[in-house]
């Protein structure tokens, strides 16, 4: 084996060694994000749910919430701007342990 092809082994090892612990890392970060294994469309229908189109359009006041609201339209507006998602996302986070409350009463 010639020396070049050792560094070339060793630096493969190596940037194996790194995707391994980024993926750990990664991996520990999510145990700690309450949104993570939840998609933008439960969000949405878990807040209709819990609140009603109206009272959603007044705690966010976003015209997808307020005019001819839907799921699909929701899910447009949100994906393409982030500080409505945002927005979304921290109501969700706040009132999600009444969310499941409620589910839990219902079933």
């Amino acid at each position: 084996m010639f020396f070049s092809e050792s560094i070339k082994i060793k630096k493969s090892n190596y940037l194996c060694c790194q995707k391994k612990h980024l993926f750990i890392a990664m991996e520990q970060q999510q145990k700690n994000n309450p949104l993570h294994g939840i998609t933008l469309e439960e969000i949405i229908k878990d807040l209709v749910f819990y609140f009603d189109w109206d009272t959603l359009g007044e705690l966010i006041q976003i015209r997808c919430f307020r005019e001819n609201p839907s799921i699909k339209s929701s899910l447009t507006f949100l994906r393409k701007t982030p500080w409505a998602r945002e927005k979304v996302e921290r109501l969700y986070v706040k009132y999600k342990k009444r969310i499941n409350e409620k589910k839990a009463s219902i079933n």
